[in-house]
Formats: structure tokens, sequence, C-alpha cells
């Protein structure tokens, strides 16, 4: 039988994910779910510094909403 993989990402830790140092988007060579919560979203970019996939660009940016809130 085969497991199945957790939904939740690891999250790290709060003072990592404000420091707003060397957080940068880049591209994914897989497609994944954003990772904020209550976004469904499908993408292809991550952050480098925190290792999730996180919404950039039009009419949606959790990217910025994770990383200051």
């Amino acid at each position: 039988m085969r497991r199945k993989k957790p939904n939740a990402a690891i999250q790290p830790p709060k003072d990592v994910r404000l420091d707003q140092v060397s957080h940068w988007s880049t591209d994914t060579n897989k497609q994944s779910r954003c990772k904020m919560p209550g976004c469904s979203s499908y993408i292809w970019q991550k952050c480098t510094k925190c290792n999730l996939t996180l919404c950039v660009g039009k009419g949606k940016n959790c990217f910025f909403k994770y990383h200051t809130s």
C-alpha cells in the first residue's frame, strides 16, 4: 500500500520568514500548489530561501503577503 505525501509544507521559522533578507522568487521545473494558507493556485515559482512555492504575478501576490505578515 502506497502512503500519501503530507499536504502541509514545512514552514520556516517566523523570524526567517519575516527577515526580508535574500528572499528571491525563482522558477521551478515542477508545477505545484501555492503554500499560502487559503490559496489553491498552481504555480511554477518558489522562494529560494524558504523553499516554498508562492504566487507571484497579476492578481495574486502571495509571495509578498507571506513575507510581510
